[in-house]
């Protein structure tokens, strides 16, 4: 059935679950052609949920997180992992920005009733409080979400696909919430050696065993994130002016932003061959009130858009909002969270980060959906663009919390060689570093861990098995049999079988189904052979002012004779030699339509009764 693996994104405005799948590394290894073993496992993700808040709002009710906000999370994944995979499904609850904010004694608090819930209620395998329920820090969070892009782009699996010059070819990451910005990137050959130290050392594990090592610069800024940013700016304007910022500041000024440039640990982003690709609020804000979802991202577009809306006077704007939904309150708020967003985004992307500001028109051969064209500029060799927003690449949401279980499923691949664990940590220049954190798995050799074959999932072999081939030739015989059994071929087909059958031979059907060949023959021809007949009788004869009747009888007769079939058929008697001649078997068929054609012909008002037909319904006698 697959490997499963659930993750709780415990963010500051709710939580989120994700349910992935993948193939047991064993068995994609077998059935992995030689081209795609060099590459790390495909993950699937089934199914996500989000629900609000987050958990950091029961930092004072720590046991109502379970039953009041968990459990409908956990529900969604066990109505989508097999009973019987639970036990070996991991289940991690990694919490952010939100949870970051609250006292340690909180969180400490808090992460111990939520570990404590799981292992009560549930069977998911949960084997340390400490790894799989904590929170994360905004680096390691950023760098989970650069592992989730690349792997989506193909900058692992297909490099020479998406070689960007200078022998680079993975992206860059950013990162915006509620609450915390990241960054993530794979500097140049020039500034990863001059910065050594400023990186993390990232290792995963192909299908073949083989490992593969990146060097990364990854950063956070906790308070950076949109709403936080927000807050500080209305705090600062509060305390200046004592004025609400709604009342004469529709058009908002910028925070001074995160900022990398000319910071002295932080390594040179060379736009060359750094392209940047921005999720959750670069995306959404880029793509809510100001753009669409059909058009690539223009930085000029862009600020003429923002600037065009949030310039107006405010009463223009609250005139504005009787054409949108929501409470007058909520469209106002939303003005000036939109507003607010968009300068901050501006300021972070080209001021701080240092993106160059480079328009569609700098860029040849740009009209493309926006998130289909991020991915067909990644296949032909990268992005030319230094930043574009995007939400799914493939139809996979891009969200961090994949690059976590794709380093968890890389971990159970058996190593080749050298058994280097799979997972990060400082660049120290030391095969495992001090502060190495692992991926949380265990290697799955083969022989030491079963899995079924039949993933619904997975691709069928070409590859047939002998057991089925068989079981499909016995379901086609038994049809057949049926065939023969059920409809008037069969006293024609078993009639002429017997005529060439060898003496004392077992015919075709007692070896099919194991019955006495005479009283199978009983039961079809005088069954058989009798409702097909006044079957076909019955038919001709509604035109007649009796036919109704006359169909009554003839059913009733019909319903008797196949009653007395069964009884003889179960009474087994040992057959007469006349018996196995046919003799007895088509006199008493002849017998028993003798009185229904009586009937049938008394019937008759309109038409005299056809020779032919009269004719055919009789079984005549053939000798053997």
């Amino acid at each position: 059935m697959g490997q499963y693996g659930v993750i709780l994104d415990a963010g500051s405005s709710g939580t989120r679950v994700y349910i992935y799948k993948w193939k047991d590394p064993n068995k994609a290894l077998k059935q992995a052609s030689a081209s795609d073993v060099h590459v790390l496992p495909k993950l699937k993700l089934r199914k996500s949920k989000k629900i609000h808040p987050g958990v950091s709002t029961f930092a004072e009710d720590v046991s109502s997180v379970g039953p009041d906000h968990l459990k409908a999370l956990i529900d969604t994944a066990l109505d989508e992992i097999p009973a019987s995979q639970v036990a070996q499904t991991p289940i991690f609850l990694l919490a952010t920005a939100g949870v970051r904010f609250l006292p340690k004694h909180q969180q400490t608090a808090l992460l111990q009733g939520i570990c404590t819930y799981l292992q009560t209620n549930t069977q998911f395998l949960l084997p340390d409080c400490a790894s799989h329920i904590q929170v994360i820090s905004g680096e390691t969070e950023g760098l989970y979400g650069w592992i989730a892009a690349n792997y989506l782009l193909g900058g692992f699996d297909k490099p020479d696909e998406h070689a960007h010059g200078k022998g680079h070819n993975t992206y860059g990451f950013l990162d915006m919430g509620g609450a915390s910005a990241q960054i993530a990137f794979a500097p140049n050959t020039t500034e990863t050696e001059k910065h050594a130290n400023d990186l993390k050392l990232v290792r995963l594990r192909r299908l073949d065993g083989s490992p593969m090592e990146y060097k990364v610069f990854t950063a956070t800024w906790l308070g950076f994130g949109a709403n936080k940013a927000r807050e500080r700016f209305v705090d600062g304007l509060q305390e200046q002016a004592s004025l609400l910022v709604a009342s004469n500041h529709p058009m908002l000024r910028s925070l001074e932003p995160a900022c990398l440039k000319n910071a002295s640990h932080v390594p040179a982003i060379d736009f060359d061959v750094n392209h940047f690709i921005g999720v959750s609020e670069y995306w959404h804000t880029t793509h809510g009130v100001f753009g669409q979802e059909s058009k690539v991202y223009d930085l000029v577009a862009y600020e003429q858009e923002v600037n065009a809306f949030c310039s107006q006077d405010w009463s223009i704007i609250e005139h504005g909002l009787d054409k949108r939904k929501k409470t007058m309150e909520e469209k106002a708020e939303n003005a000036r969270e939109a507003c607010f967003k968009a300068s901050w985004l501006i300021n972070v992307l080209y001021e701080g980060i240092g993106i160059p500001r480079i328009t569609l028109r700098d860029i040849p051969g740009t009209k493309v959906n926006n998130t289909k064209g991020a991915v067909e500029k990644a296949k032909g060799k990268g992005f030319l663009d230094p930043f574009q927003p995007i939400d799914t690449i493939g139809g996979v949401e891009v969200s961090w919390t994949l690059g976590k279980m794709v380093l968890y499923a890389a971990g159970q691949i058996p190593p080749q060689g050298s058994a280097l664990p799979v997972g990060f940590g400082s660049n120290t220049g030391l095969e495992i570093p001090t502060d190495f954190e692992l991926a949380g798995s265990k290697p799955l050799f083969p022989g030491s861990h079963s899995y079924d074959d039949d993933d619904d999932d997975d691709v069928i072999s070409n590859r047939s098995s002998p057991v089925s081939g068989l079981l499909v030739l016995m379901l086609v015989l038994l049809f057949i049999g049926y065939l023969l059994r059920k409809t008037e071929w069969g006293p024609r087909v078993l009639g002429k079988f017997r005529r060439f059958r060898k003496a004392r031979s077992s015919s075709f059907v007692r070896n099919l189904f194991g019955r006495n060949t005479t009283s199978y023959d009983r039961l079809l021809e005088e069954g058989g052979a009798l409702e097909f007949e006044l079957g076909g009788t019955e038919s001709d004869e509604t035109d007649g002012s009796d036919g109704g009747e006359t169909s009554r009888s003839a059913r009733s007769h019909r319903l008797s004779g196949t009653k007395s079939s069964f009884e003889r058929f179960d009474g087994m008697r040992p057959p007469s030699v006349m018996d196995r001649h046919g003799l007895v078997v088509r006199t008493e068929s002849c017998e028993r339509l003798a009185p229904t054609l009586q009937m049938l012909n008394a019937g008759r008002r309109s038409r005299a009764p056809s020779p032919t037909r009269l004719k055919n319904s009789i079984v005549i006698p053939q000798e053997s």
